[in-house]
């Protein structure tokens, strides 16, 4: 059995409903969660055929086999029905799609003026930047933090939160609402942008990004 996990890419993040979808993939089983209820309350659920289903929790005696210590919370499946709803009603999947394009369109624009800034990935509104690693000697200690240092600049320099992934910590991952205005994408690649240009070396970015947090860091008086 294929058994596919749309937890992140699920629910229009990349511009179809799930992400199989572009491969005109379906599964036996869809693992969904996070976006499920809009964010509004903690819920997961796998979506299966009624012969599987039957097959693992048809009988007597596995029926209750799919037992949860909050499952059946109503409230949860409440949000998780309006969420599904207000995404199918607004086709917020295709509205993902076009801001997806724009967005990733400004991105490589400026990955093309700045060598730092490898490659941008992902569909929708579901993009990673690939930050180049470098191994001379100057930058082999922070080669490995550059996602980490421009997250920390785009927060102290511009007020937005971004992380870096857990899988790789040379790329940032971009993963704003469905409903994102254009004015909102454009202002992140425009501080994006700044941040780039006044960090253009690995030396550089490691210096500036330890002058914004020791300035920045709790406690310490901006005066």
């Amino acid at each position: 059995m294929l058994v596919l996990d749309e937890i992140q890419t699920g629910l229009g993040r990349t511009g179809r409903m799930f992400a199989c979808e572009h491969e005109d993939v379906v599964p036996d089983i869809l693992c969904v969660s996070k976006g499920l209820s809009g964010g509004i309350y903690p819920i997961g659920a796998y979506v299966t055929t009624d012969r599987i289903w039957r097959k693992a929790y048809g009988t007597k005696k596995r029926a209750t086999l799919h037992s949860s210590t909050f499952g059946g919370n109503t409230l949860a499946c409440a949000a998780a029905i309006a969420a599904i709803n207000l995404i199918v009603d607004q086709d917020l999947a295709t509205r993902a799609a076009e801001s997806g394009r724009y967005f990733r369109d400004r991105l490589e624009s400026v990955a093309d003026r700045f060598a730092m800034l490898k490659e941008i990935r992902g569909r929708g509104l579901m993009l990673g930047l690939d930050f180049t690693q470098t191994t001379n000697r100057v930058t082999r200690a922070v080669r490995n933090q550059t996602a980490a240092m421009v997250a920390v600049q785009m927060l102290h320099r511009h007020n937005i939160i971004s992380l870096y992934t857990f899988a790789n910590p040379n790329v940032v991952r971009l993963a704003p609402p469905l409903d994102v205005s254009q004015t909102d994408l454009d202002t992140y690649v425009d501080g994006l942008e700044e941040v780039l240009r006044r960090n253009r070396t690995y030396a550089r970015l490691a210096l500036s990004t330890g002058v914004l947090i020791r300035r920045n860091r709790p406690g310490r008086s901006r005066e």
